[in-house]
């Protein structure tokens, strides 16, 4: 989906405005690194791609104040057949940062 968003314009409306501003590619450029610096160390150190298991101590004690790693561990123990009531704390964080989110966006978005 993010990956319609981020992809060049291919020349189908050339007055469009949305999503970005293409024109300024420097810009464009700019926020893919960042995207990428932030999403690729969060993958892999949630354990959606490699086991935390594996990590070593610091990893997954830093892993644990990821949202991703919540998301992980709530479908794993889905997967695996956990008891609803062992995946209470994922539910937990991963409601209470909806929460937090959609609060934090009604606060500052605007209408221009």
């Amino acid at each position: 989906m993010w990956g319609v968003f981020s992809y060049p314009r291919s020349g189908w409306d050339e007055d469009a405005e949305w999503p970005c501003d293409y024109g300024k590619e420097a810009g464009h450029a700019l926020s893919r690194g960042v995207g990428n610096v932030v999403l690729y160390p969060l993958v892999i150190s949630s354990g959606a791609v490699v086991p935390l298991e594996i990590m070593p101590d610091t990893v997954r004690t830093l892993s644990r104040f990821l949202p991703l790693t919540h998301l992980v561990a709530l479908l794993r123990g889905l997967w695996f057949g956990q008891g609803r009531g062992d995946l209470l704390t994922e539910v937990a964080v991963l409601a209470g940062l909806a929460i937090v989110g959609t609060l934090i966006i009604a606060w500052t978005f605007r209408w221009e």
